[in-house]
């Protein structure tokens, strides 16, 4: 019989080398204590933000609701982070994950959470409600980056320069010709059509 619980430290092993494991299945390996300490550490009070289904007394699945505290101005905001969402490959299908995102979000309106994030797939997670809000793309090269990448290659000369406006940066003043907002309005709906 399943059996949805919360976590506790005397989980941790189990659900780390679990979710681990189940984020690595595409041959990338993850660590989550490495990747977010602030998150995963073997303490009642974090891994209590952690849901689970127990099936025969293992792990199948785990949804991470982590609370956080959002000013806006001088409001602070209960939020709600959503993290380590991961079902077991063999349990896929079997509406683990839905249960459990089920009553995390019961959870945070019982709690007073008007808003919770996330990363992830776009139509996953539309079906509890999930939408992209906002975006920011930033790239960074670091030689760092470039030592691994482009070791012992001879590098050409490389030069930066400051991109011309685009349509999404025109001013708004009407001073100029109009037609450049449908087009930067058909490359949103374009990006918010190719989100995964």
């Amino acid at each position: 019989m399943d059996e949805l619980i919360r976590l506790s430290a005397a989980d941790f092993d189990e659900a780390i080398d679990f979710m681990n494991m189940v984020f690595s299945m595409d041959g990338g390996g993850i660590d989550f204590p490495r990747l977010l300490p602030k998150l995963y550490q073997p303490d009642d009070h974090l891994m209590r933000c952690n849901y689970a289904i127990r099936r025969q007394g293992r792990i199948r699945a785990v949804v991470g609701s982590f609370p956080m505290v959002l000013q806006v101005g001088s409001h602070k905001l209960m939020v709600a982070g959503i993290g380590g969402v991961s079902t077991h490959p063999r349990e896929r299908t079997g509406g683990l994950m839905r249960r459990l995102m089920e009553q995390a979000l019961t959870d945070m309106r019982q709690e007073g959470v008007c808003l919770s994030i996330l990363g992830g797939q776009r139509q996953r997670y539309g079906y509890y409600g999930y939408e992209v809000a906002g975006t920011e793309i930033r790239f960074s090269i670091s030689p760092h980056n470039l030592k691994h990448a482009l070791a012992g290659q001879k590098l050409p000369a490389i030069t930066l320069k400051r991109l011309a406006a685009s349509p999404l940066s025109r001013p708004l003043d009407g001073s100029e010709d109009d037609s450049w907002r449908q087009k930067a309005w058909e490359t949103i709906r374009q990006w918010h059509q190719a989100q995964p």
